[in-house]
């Protein structure tokens, strides 16, 4: 990939997400929101491709990667004032397919295209297909912990600055006490929790803590960690024994996987 397609692609984005900026303040911050977050992902990106030395071609195309990895979340929004997929639908099968319609990856070779594709559709599984060309699983795995990153400080951020107004593109659960007890025991077992098992604002916080099995590089681990998230979030949660123990459980596992990393 040449450095001359990747700087067409930074325009072609911000051209195409300046088409639905819209007057109305509600939905123009929502727009904004994720075109910032796409910003910090590439950066998230691209300090983990370099982290893991990757070449300056592989480092073009997980910047690609990452560029387009939401283009779908634009149309989505403005089509059904949601971010979530099951009240909508999946964004990562519509930004493929605004990707097809647009032809912005038209000019690239044919094994480029595949792996850009692949990884954009994958970003947003519960988990990767077990079977893949491990080219595709690389790419895969460096935008899901590079968007992970990003996308975990956006909403520790919203709840710690929350005050009465609700952004419901990013919390559209009842905000009531409880939690699912499921789901603790989910997270004390280190399994991933399905989104469709969701009840409260509770259980979606939850959700991100689960979010720290899928992750696959150290550098990611070491941010989250150097950040905080883990902690922030168990402040968001009721002060009970049951989440001190996934904040204890979460800790180790952490620590535990990073020494393996080494």
């Amino acid at each position: 990939m040449r450095k001359e397609d990747l700087l067409e692609f930074h325009q072609q984005f911000h051209d195409y997400v300046r088409k639905f900026y819209l007057a109305d303040e509600n939905m123009q911050k929502n727009i904004v929101l994720k075109e910032e977050h796409t910003v910090r992902v590439v950066e998230n990106i691209l300090n983990l491709a370099r982290h893991l030395r990757l070449t300056e071609d592989e480092q073009n195309l997980a910047e690609t990667i990452a560029l387009f990895h939401d283009i779908g979340r634009f149309e989505q929004f403005a089509k059904y004032q949601t971010y979530r997929d099951g009240k909508s639908e999946n964004h990562a099968l519509l930004g493929l397919r605004i990707l097809e319609e647009t032809k912005i990856l038209d000019g690239l070779e044919w094994t480029e295209k595949l792996i850009i594709r692949k990884a954009i559709g994958y970003h947003n599984l519960c988990s990767l297909p077990a079977k893949e060309d491990q080219r595709v699983l690389l790419f895969s795995q460096l935008i899901r912990d590079a968007d992970k990153l990003d996308s975990l400080g956006v909403i520790i951020d919203y709840f710690e600055n929350k005050e009465s107004e609700v952004n419901e593109a990013l919390e559209d659960f009842p905000d009531t006490p409880e939690y699912s007890n499921s789901l603790i025991q989910d997270l004390l077992n280190s399994r991933n929790i399905k989104y469709d098992e969701v009840r409260t604002v509770n259980d979606m916080k939850l959700t991100f803590l689960a979010w720290i099995f899928d992750v696959n590089y150290s550098f990611t681990l070491e941010e989250i960690q150097a950040r905080r998230y883990v902690e922030r979030i168990i402040d968001l949660l009721p002060q009970t024994e049951d989440l001190a123990k996934v904040a204890e459980h979460l800790r180790k596992y952490m620590s535990g996987k990073i020494k393996n990393f080494l």
